[in-house]
């Protein structure tokens, strides 16, 4: 019969009580601050009050001072109660809220990128006015891509790796993977990070073209149905390769999103990578997921125009 009610109670938390908390997150949290202030409101007038009282009484000097003691020992007590039963609230509703919170600008980063696009393609429209139209579009979607991936990681370095302190700040990189035009072989043709550098791999893949043949993104590749693969500490993963000696010093945690047609065709992969362990959780999969496949859309759709100019243009250079 306990276990009866047990069951009951964590089923009505879990549907009612959880689905009022976050339609009314904002509501609740102001409410219990009110309550809070209004309590401590009052025992700092009733301990107001006994202290004027106590020293207008007769009393004995240690009865007055253990009354007095208990209390400030009780609102102590009592501000720890409600602050603790707040933050109990808070740590079940507030992932819910962060989540809404940091999709919604990673929604504001990408509809920035309409405008972006469109002065950048005007000065490359400027600046280009002669050049073989063919050539011009694929540069165009290259940049494009570029921007997408830019914008990913500007997106999570405004929201995640804001510290306090410039040394110790979480530093991200976002890259977009993909097969080459002139070899067939995996390549990082975007990528972006706080140093504005080339990743360090791309350095040996001029040696190496196949230095990717092994990584996160080769395997999605060889998938039947391509997911997304999040790996929360690469130095557990016995699984995860490194391209150059002591890249899990750097790349400490790491997502890949395979980038989709609207077939289901691989057309590369959008990463993200920082060197926290432990930032991508496997239980936050499906929020990673569904945050960067808004990311993914846009470099999937620029990506097709690339794959079509380049089809219908062989004389042009290939990009990469």
């Amino acid at each position: 019969m306990k276990q009866f009610w047990i069951t009951k109670v964590k089923q009505f938390w879990t549907t009612k009580v959880k689905q009022f908390l976050k339609r009314n997150n904002a509501i609740v949290i102001n409410t219990m601050a009110s309550i809070a202030s209004v309590v401590l409101s009052i025992m700092a007038n009733m301990l107001y009050e006994y202290l004027l009282t106590a020293t207008k009484s007769d009393a004995a000097a240690p009865v007055k001072v253990f009354y007095g003691f208990s209390i400030i020992t009780f609102t102590v007590i009592l501000i720890y109660l409600i602050s603790y039963i707040a933050e109990q609230i808070k740590q079940k509703i507030w992932p819910e809220i962060m989540d809404n919170h940091y999709m919604k600008l990673a929604f504001l980063k990408i509809r920035k990128l309409g405008s972006i696009r469109q002065e950048t393609f005007q000065e490359a429209k400027k600046c280009n006015a002669t050049q073989d139209i063919s050539a011009f579009m694929i540069q165009e979607c290259v940049n494009n891509m570029q921007l997408v991936v830019q914008s990913c990681y500007d997106f999570f370095d405004s929201a995640f790796s804001v510290s306090g302190q410039l040394v110790d700040e979480i530093k991200f990189e976002s890259t977009f993977m993909t097969k080459s035009y002139c070899d067939g072989e995996i390549t990082i043709p975007c990528s972006a990070n706080k140093e504005n550098r080339t990743p360090v791999s791309m350095l040996h893949r001029a040696n190496n073209p196949k230095i990717f043949e092994n990584t996160e993104t080769a395997k999605i590749y060889k998938m039947d149905r391509p997911v997304m693969v999040l790996v929360d500490d690469t130095s557990k993963d016995s699984g995860y390769v490194e391209t150059y000696s002591d890249q899990k010093a750097r790349i400490q945690s790491s997502v890949i999103l395979p980038v989709l047609s609207h077939e289901n065709v691989m057309l590369g992969a959008l990463v993200v990578h920082c060197d926290k362990a432990g930032f991508f959780k496997k239980e936050m999969y499906n929020f990673w997921n569904e945050l960067l496949e808004m990311f993914s859309v846009e470099i999937g759709y620029q990506k097709l125009l690339l794959d079509y100019y380049i089809e219908n243009a062989p004389q042009a250079k290939k990009p990469f």
